[in-house]
């Protein structure tokens, strides 16, 4: 109760987008709807997850045509409520919003790990950072967190490797390295150079590689046996030094 409690009080700065109490109150209920709905079969969702009768369904049908509704309103208190609820970081000009994208993607990917777990298997949980992102290192803040809420809720006796892209912060992941539940944490070279990637593994302290892009780097199908033999053993040894450290 204490959620809905305070779910009513954030998208209740979107009133004054509705002219009539009544359209205000139908369209909370669609938004409750679009929270709890266990699929996106359209307004018939919104039905089925409040457990409505089906003369519903024509009352929500009303609501996304109704005079009642000033979208251009409804628009602005929407971005206000997102300044409020998310943290906003520009790009270029533009302000963008985390939400919980991040969090949704480690979820997803520990349950297919639980899955893999559950097989007697070492499951590799791979979320990647893109390097081009305008806030790499705020963005690998969240990882990290929810990687060890996800860690922390798994048996003793179970352990997964973790494969992240290199962070910005050296040794950022040192206490995702020592966690009990995992059993290494490898490096994916993503889409740095392999120069580049290296310089980046050999400053994080128990980390090893565990690159393809940078591995392949410089090979082709022109090159003879010896050369191709020759590049691929020195992008080796180069990788192989990196993650000593």
């Amino acid at each position: 109760m204490m959620l809905w409690t305070q779910w009513l009080q954030a998208v209740f700065v979107l009133r004054p987008a509705c002219h009539r109490a009544r359209t205000f109150l139908w369209m909370l209920l669609v938004l409750m709807g679009l929270c709890c709905r266990a699929d996106n079969a359209g307004v018939t969702s919104f039905v089925r997850v409040l457990n409505f009768r089906g003369q519903a369904y024509h009352r929500f049908l009303h609501l996304f045509h109704s005079t009642g509704l000033d979208l251009d309103v409804l628009t602005t208190c929407w971005a206000r409520l997102c300044l409020v609820l998310f943290r906003p970081f520009e790009v270029g000009s533009r302000l963008v919003c985390l939400a919980d994208g991040i969090k949704a993607v480690v979820k997803q990917q520990f349950e297919v790990a639980r899955q893999v777990l559950s097989h007697g298997l070492v499951p590799i949980v791979e979320p990647e950072v893109d390097i081009k992102n305008p806030d790499k290192k705020g963005s690998e803040a969240v990882l990290k967190k929810e990687i060890l809420a996800e860690l922390d809720k798994l048996p003793a006796n179970q352990q997964v490797m973790l494969k992240l892209t290199i962070p910005d912060v050296d040794n950022f992941y040192a206490e995702l390295i020592k966690h009990p539940r995992v059993l290494k944490v490898v490096a994916l070279s993503g889409g740095y150079s392999r120069d580049e990637a290296n310089k980046r593994l050999a400053r994080q302290h128990g980390m090893i590689a565990s690159f393809s892009r940078a591995l392949s780097e410089g090979l082709t199908a022109q090159q003879s046996d010896a050369e191709f033999n020759k590049s691929l053993d020195t992008a080796i040894q180069s990788i192989y030094d990196a993650s000593k450290t």
